[in-house]
């Protein structure tokens, strides 16, 4: 799969006849522009979340694949094993990743709280916001310290989608 993708514009162009620039109504389609769109985002989404380069979809990100070996958990290649795309752009380029790994956190608990939410309506266990916070404040601690290789290796595979074209 490539990544751009060619389109071509049809633009309508009137039939003229003789010299009174009678018009017909009798359209012809004929190309009017190429252009290339970047990798769609769906693609892009795919790549970053299998960790892979966000310009090709091929070459790896990161040094060990397993994320919760944490020796390596963030050495990563330096650029792009297929297609060279850098992944070490500049110092401290991936400290806006922080702000990425933050939403998913908050997405993380919110996603909890509403699971919670869902199985007390369903009846499957009891939990109420302000009486059961031991509950969600232990499976969030739980969720969260379990996730936090994956968070951290995905905050920053999305932080290098983003500025790459």
């Amino acid at each position: 799969m490539g990544s751009t993708q060619n389109f071509t514009i049809f633009n309508k162009v009137e039939k003229s006849e003789g010299i009174g620039q009678h018009f017909d109504e009798a359209h012809e389609e004929r190309p009017l522009e190429r252009f290339s769109l970047p990798m769609n985002v769906k693609t892009k989404l795919k790549s970053a979340l299998g960790f892979r380069c966000p310009k090709c979809g091929k070459g790896d990100l990161f040094v060990q694949p397993n994320a919760y070996r944490l020796k390596n958990i963030a050495e990563m290649h330096p650029n792009c094993s297929a297609c060279g795309e850098d992944f070490l752009r500049e110092p401290g380029f991936y400290f806006g990743a922080a702000y990425v790994s933050y939403a998913l956190t908050v997405a993380l608990w919110v996603a909890l709280l509403v699971a919670l939410l869902c199985f007390d309506a369903w009846g499957w266990i009891e939990f109420g916001m302000f009486t059961h916070a031991e509950l969600y404040l232990g499976l969030g601690i739980a969720l969260l310290l379990g996730l936090l290789p994956l968070l951290y290796r995905l905050s920053r595979s999305l932080w290098i989608a983003l500025f790459t074209g």
